[in-house]
């Protein structure tokens, strides 16, 4: 099974206890898929799901002065369009 990997890149909220201190990071994130299963619809939406489960791990955020982790669901969404959109624009390049 070839996979295939893409990089991307999101920002995630390093969130503090005072709203008002709220900062943005921008990181890069590899993505890893299965190109081949792009041939099904099934496939594609295992791989998305996927993109999505692999995005949510690299938008987790650790509270400041606490163990507790968030996920930042705009880093996600973020990380999952760039995502998507590159493994649309390689499909068209072949």
């Amino acid at each position: 099974m070839m996979k295939s990997i893409l990089s991307a890149t999101a920002l995630v909220m390093a969130l503090t206890p005072v709203a008002a201190a709220e900062s943005r990071e921008e990181f890069e994130v590899t993505i890893a898929y299965n190109a081949a299963e792009l041939i099904t619809e099934a496939g594609t939406e295992a791989v998305t799901r996927s993109i999505r489960e692999q995005a949510r791990d690299a938008c987790r955020v650790e509270l400041s002065g606490s163990r507790v982790q968030r996920v930042d669901e705009t880093c996600v969404a973020d990380l999952v369009e760039a995502a998507l959109e590159e493994i649309t624009e390689q499909s068209a390049n072949g």
